[in-house]
């Protein structure tokens, strides 16, 4: 009996270790759909969105209803839709990281400029390290590869072709070239933004090329624009990319009808002319 008392509380000590050791490995609770889907709007929402608007710009089979769909559609709510997506070509460990980035300073700052909650002004010294540093990691890689976007797009160009009867029953053309949304069209005349500093490529200088683009944009409620579409192309990319930027740089008056804001749109036409 005096060897087995201390062999019967060494057995018991083993097991309440492996016991405790058990519960310590226990694995971390799931993210939620509302955890994942924060994940798919800072990162892909709105490029998922510009991705399709030009996409169906130059297609005859989605065309107008098709923008309409997309233009319209909160950048939250296609982060909801594409939970499913997220979930199934990302690992968990992969989405927690992405969690853990969005809780940071950065992180957070990185979210409010994606959703055009601020503008999209150049990021501090300090900021630029922090993305560097997250851009490196494995998933920071991932999640920030212009392929990954393309791949969500696709993704979102099924679910927009499963509801275009939907958005059909309130589809408005407010415009011969291109249906707007929920977007309240407006003639330049009537809205009030930054001043337009286009900047005239060198090298297009350099070469004598000039031409006109007109860009249609969409302001959110925050004065912000958010999404941009070449309607008239000057036939140079440089210089189209050029009046495209100086579009997105510029922030306008919300529209307020009523005491109520909604989001609107316009076209702007831009020349570059050399003198």
């Amino acid at each position: 009996m005096l060897t087995a008392m201390p062999l019967r509380r060494l057995i018991a000590t083993a097991l309440s270790v492996m016991v405790l050791g058990a519960c310590a490995v226990k694995p971390p609770e799931p993210l939620t759909d509302s955890q994942v889907a924060d994940v798919a709007t800072a990162f892909f929402s709105e490029q998922v969105r510009s991705l399709l608007v030009h996409r169906y710009w130059n297609s005859e089979s989605h065309g107008q209803r098709a923008i309409y769909c997309v233009s319209s559609r909160d950048a939250e709510k296609i982060g909801s839709e594409l939970v499913p997506d997220l979930r199934r070509n990302l690992t968990t460990s992969e989405l927690e990281q992405a969690r853990d980035f969005l809780a940071t300073p950065v992180g957070r700052a990185f979210m409010d400029r994606q959703v055009y909650n601020t503008p999209r002004t150049a990021l501090s010294a300090s900021e630029m390290a922090a993305m560097r540093d997250f851009s490196n990691t494995p998933v920071g890689f991932k999640l920030l590869e212009p392929a990954t976007a393309a791949r969500y797009a696709d993704a979102y160009d099924a679910k927009v072709a499963e509801r275009l009867d939907q958005c059909g029953k309130t589809y408005q053309s407010i415009d011969v070239d291109l249906a707007v949304g929920q977007a309240v069209s407006r003639a330049l005349e009537d809205i009030r933004c930054t001043r337009l500093r286009p900047l005239y490529p060198a090298e297009a200088r350099r070469k004598g090329q000039f031409g006109k683009a007109v860009v249609r944009f969409w302001v959110n409620t925050k004065g912000i624009v958010y999404l941009t579409l070449i309607t008239q192309s000057t036939g140079v990319p440089s210089l189209d990319e050029a009046a495209d930027k100086a579009i997105r740089e510029m922030h306008c008056v919300p529209y307020d009808h009523e005491g109520e804001l909604f989001t609107f749109t316009a076209s702007q036409p831009i020349s570059f002319e050399l003198h």
